[in-house]
């Protein structure tokens, strides 16, 4: 399974983190958006990770590959 995650910051204005989990066919296993109230910016690609690896063990996926921009 593909976890593929990233990050949105500015430094005024809002700030999420989004994701997609899809498999070797990709083949869509679920999705994820989160508005994140204040933080550095690499705590908001951080946050990514954390609501993808949660989603995953949500729905019993065990091997999971994350790919990421920062």
């Amino acid at each position: 399974m593909n976890l593929n995650v990233d990050g949105a910051w500015s430094a005024n204005g809002p700030k999420a983190c989004g994701g997609i989990i899809r498999d070797h066919k990709d083949m869509f296993h679920g999705a994820f958006s989160w508005r994140i109230k204040t933080c550095p910016v690499l705590n908001v690609e951080l946050w990514a990770i954390f609501h993808g690896i949660n989603m995953a063990k949500e729905r019993g996926l065990s091997s999971l590959e994350i790919h990421f921009d920062s």
